[in-house]
């Protein structure tokens, strides 16, 4: 019987002491966490199938596909570099042309609101 006594008392003591270490971590380490907000997005996420796993798109994935996109300017001409952007630069200004060709303007090329 005083084995059982030693046991229980050795068990409550490391139960205590293990709950107490569990909530300074947890209020510590995850006290900007909002768990129940979390999961039920997950929860949600998976029930209704989209985004799969995976529901964000790492900063380091966009860059990536930034410097694949780039890319093709790496190994060509200045030349044709400069006769891409001054192409680049007509369909912007035709769009323009083309907004500003539609409203009333003033003297000074203004469009009032």
């Amino acid at each position: 019987m005083e084995m059982y006594i030693r046991f229980v008392t050795t068990l409550a003591f490391g139960l205590i002491g293990v709950g107490m270490v569990l909530k300074v971590l947890l209020e510590g380490i995850f006290s900007e966490w909002d768990a129940f907000n979390d999961i039920a997005q997950r929860v949600s996420i998976f029930v209704s199938g989209k985004g799969g796993l995976v529901t964000h798109v790492r900063a380091e994935d966009m860059l990536l596909e930034a410097e694949k996109k780039n890319s093709y300017s790496l190994g060509s001409r200045l030349v044709d570099q400069k006769r891409r952007q001054m192409q680049e630069l007509n369909v912007i200004e035709n769009r323009l042309s083309r907004v500003g060709a539609s409203g009333p303007t003033t003297d000074f090329g203004i469009i009032p609101s």
